[in-house]
């Protein structure tokens, strides 16, 4: 006779042990939870990545703004 488990818990192997019919049950709505948590966190690094990069292009933008003044401004020497 098998054990009864209800039809929303899922059947994995526990890898640790070497007993041949042992397993955890998982609950597939608390895997549920950590996938949106995890979706969330990544939704979040993305936003933190995107004002980073216009951070970044904005830096960028000024570095060449100054670097073509320096150049109007550097004394032109005659090649020798």
């Amino acid at each position: 006779m098998t054990p009864r488990t209800p039809r929303r818990m899922g059947l994995l192997p526990n890898y640790g042990s070497f007993n041949r019919g042992g397993g955890r049950h998982i609950d597939p709505y608390l895997h549920d939870d950590a996938l949106r948590a995890k979706d969330e966190e990544i939704d979040v690094l993305r936003g933190k990545l995107k004002r980073c990069e216009h951070i970044i292009k904005t830096k960028d933008k000024r570095i060449h703004e100054l670097e073509e003044r320096l150049e109007k401004i550097k004394p032109k020497r005659p090649s020798p």
